[in-house]
């Protein structure tokens, strides 16, 4: 597959988008961190359990983008034992 100039500014993008969703999840789970801390475990509110599962999805996806960029789209070959 040829790689053109417009590809290569889409994987510098998503990059940029990855490293922009873990330095925003940084920081949301600095300000979150508190509220967790000063909770007992039995006591976790459904929202908190909400927040705490979009930070987690938020950062694997932005790590993701970070370091495959575009590659994350990539085909990948499947051997044929693992095929229906």
């Amino acid at each position: 597959m040829p790689h053109s100039r417009n590809r290569i500014g889409v994987d510098i993008a998503l990059r940029f988008c990855g490293a922009f969703m873990l330095a925003t999840v940084w920081f949301a789970g600095r300000s979150f961190s508190p509220i967790v801390t000063a909770s007992r475990p039995e006591t976790v509110s459904p929202p908190e359990l909400a927040i705490a599962m979009a930070l987690f999805l938020s950062a694997s996806i932005g790590a993701a983008l970070m370091m495959l960029g575009l590659h994350l789209f990539d085909h990948v070959e499947v051997a044929e034992r693992w095929r229906y």
